[in-house]
């Protein structure tokens, strides 16, 4: 019995030796600094569970010889695990227990992390889904013509939109779903030139009624002509939408970059290469925006072949903010000539924070001024206008309009106001 026992440890000794050398293989090439932790943690507690292990068989041994065998076995205690039984000292189970469970949550925190790296991956590299494929088939023949004949200013907002598909693909995308906003209105225009389709407060359903065939030819080409414009303002809106896309990540961007700019300074005060800065902005996840600019750097690096002066000179012409721009050109300057980096990163800081500031400041004096005409049109103008109404409706005047509908226009000229000012504010914030 005792040999069993004894094979059983040592049994499970070999399993923990060899999740020990598969995780000093995986610690050589980890370079997540997270799961290094997590790795190191369940090496000690795999260590620890191996030196209880080897404290429980010197008292294994001698329950081999018969006269000391009740005795010495009164000492173990049989432990159950999901590779089988092994054998303890009693006074050492409680502490193997606690480190069994340290190595398995360890090992839990690693598969978990690495999960999400994947996931996190995958999304970065996701495959086009179905409505883009199908629109490339349709119309990339004439979508490549396109792209080539022109279309400069929405190749370049598509570069710093960060949209990542390509000129041609996305206009395949505008031309496909233009057609089926043109075959939708077409049918929704036929059906309107013979039924009237009116919607009633009260029913929970619409009325329709047959408009006959009494001029049903004037009726199809007015709502023709109608239809036709929702093609043109589909097509209208894709090409719009990289355009607002890229000044909404040039605020973003800006909105950062002081503070971005402190941090690559103090980075390269420790006296790292110029590309390792770029690369742990890349990675950082205190800079968003900032550090997918970035990325497209290495990416130019790693991929492309070329050297740090080059990537920055070519990134500065991609992105969509002028003052990212203007800070790239200036360390590929910098470096190119050999100058001090951080020196150079500390001017720099300086002169984006003192913009942050000025432009903070813009903008409050900017709500002050809005503040006060909300106050003047929005507060005191409606008080008037009641004021006005009650004498018009004690004397009996009457500007044309029943007080029950200047009532309702002011209220909706005050609900206009409130949406315009609060557009206003927003188009004006910075982010």
């Amino acid at each position: 019995m005792g040999i069993d026992v004894l094979k059983r440890d040592l049994e499970h000794i070999n399993t923990l030796l060899k999740n020990i050398a598969m995780l000093f293989q995986q610690l050589n090439y980890v370079k997540d600094e997270e799961v290094k932790r997590f790795i190191e943690s369940a090496l000690r507690a795999f260590i620890t569970q191996i030196k209880l292990i080897n404290d429980s068989i010197p008292t294994l041994l001698t329950t081999i010889s018969i006269e000391e065998k009740k005795e010495k076995s009164e000492l173990l205690e049989q432990l159950q695990l999901p590779l089988g039984v092994i054998s303890l000292n009693k006074k050492d189970k409680k502490r193997f227990l606690e480190e069994l469970k340290i190595s398995e949550e360890a090992l839990r925190k690693i598969n978990k992390r690495r999960k999400r790296v994947r996931e996190k991956k995958q999304d970065l590299f996701k495959k086009p889904n179905n409505f883009v494929i199908l629109a490339s088939r349709l119309f990339s023949r004439y979508s490549f013509k396109l792209s080539d004949a022109g279309f400069q200013k929405l190749k370049e907002s598509l570069r710093k939109s960060n949209i990542s598909l390509l000129p041609s693909t996305y206009i395949s995308l505008a031309l496909f779903s233009a057609l089926l906003v043109f075959i939708f209105t077409i049918l929704l225009a036929i059906l309107l030139s013979f039924f009237d389709i009116k919607l009633i407060i009260g029913k929970m359903y619409p009325v329709i009624s047959f408009l006959g065939f009494e001029n049903v030819g004037i009726r199809l080409i007015k709502n023709i002509l109608i239809s036709l414009l929702f093609p043109m303002l589909t097509l209208m809106l894709f090409y719009l939408y990289p355009i607002s896309q890229a000044a909404s990540i040039k605020k973003k961007i800006e909105s950062e970059l002081p503070f971005a700019v402190i941090y690559m300074s103090s980075i390269a005060g420790s006296g790292v290469e110029p590309s390792k800065v770029f690369r742990i902005l890349s990675t950082s996840k205190e800079y968003p925006i900032i550090s997918k600019e970035f990325r497209k750097i290495m990416n130019q690096i790693n991929l492309y072949g070329y050297d740090l002066v080059t990537a920055l000179n070519n990134v500065s012409k991609s992105t969509s903010s002028d003052k990212l721009a203007e800070l790239l050109k200036g360390i590929a300057t910098n470096i190119a000539e050999g100058g001090n980096l951080q020196d150079y990163l500390n001017k720099k800081a300086e002169e984006t924070l003192l913009d942050y500031k000025l432009e903070r400041k813009k903008y409050s004096n900017i709500a002050e001024t809005s503040m006060d005409i909300y106050i003047g049109i929005l507060i005191a103008a409606p008080l008037i206008f009641m004021v006005l109404l009650i004498l018009m409706n004690v004397t009996g005047m009457t500007l044309g309009l029943s007080i029950q509908a200047m009532t309702y226009l002011i209220i909706a000229a005050i609900i206009i106001i409130n949406i315009l000012f609060l557009l206003f504010l927003q188009f004006k914030q910075p982010t």
